[in-house]
């Protein structure tokens, strides 16, 4: 089910994004450990479901985590819970030496898109993720601006309403500028524009980015 021998990792945020991250770190990693979920709500179904899976919880956020008895082995965090909780989150945990990837659209560390430009960002203590919809279109925008300069990109992220949490919700702001900033930064675009939509149909649609240039 997961990897004893693993780097122990902590996920902040156990909401849809964080308990799908603990699924797929105990089921597909090669690498990592879950070493503890960290949420604020006693009542969270993926803090229960962390638990019956045997991973140590606390509903008490990074305070919760500081005081976990395992706390000294984890070296690695993702933070998925708001933009404004992760600027709190990442000092706390830089003082510790733990490295942390935020998956949330606050952009502290370096613009990181993996097919892009991972190998520029290795040692960062705070790997910025950007947004789900700039993962799925900023590589095709560097693309193109690889064979033609990209004076405009715009991109239109539809997701289901359903899947978007109170943090998503809480950082629709936050998407369009960091997924922007991202269309410019790692895409090359000279201007970059974000538009995220939530769609409310039934059954869920899948996430569909649409991306102009």
């Amino acid at each position: 089910m997961t990897n004893p021998n693993g780097i122990a990792v902590a996920i902040i945020g156990s909401g849809n994004i964080g308990t799908d991250l603990m699924i797929k770190v105990m089921r597909q990693s090669k690498y990592l450990s879950m070493g503890a979920m960290v949420g604020i709500d006693p009542a969270s179904d993926g803090l229960a479901r962390a638990a019956r899976l045997g991973v140590p919880t606390t509903h008490e956020g990074i305070e919760g985590l500081l005081k976990l008895p395992n706390f000294q082995d984890i070296r690695i965090v993702f933070d998925a819970t708001s933009a404004g909780a992760h600027a709190r989150h990442n000092a706390v945990l830089q003082k510790h030496g733990i490295k942390v990837i935020d998956l949330t659209p606050a952009a502290i560390g370096p613009y990181t898109v993996p097919v892009v430009n991972l190998e520029d960002n290795l040692d960062a203590p705070n790997i910025n993720m950007v947004t789900c919809g700039g993962q799925a279109t900023v590589p095709i925008i560097a693309a193109i601006s690889q064979v033609t300069p990209v004076h405009y990109a715009e991109i239109i992220a539809s997701i289901s309403s359903k899947s978007a949490g109170p943090g998503t919700r809480a950082n629709i702001d936050e998407f369009t500028e960091t997924t922007s900033k991202a269309m410019q930064v790692v895409g090359g675009a000279t201007v970059g524009k974000a538009i995220i939509v939530l769609n409310p149909a039934e059954p869920p649609l899948l996430m569909r980015d649409t991306i102009y240039t």
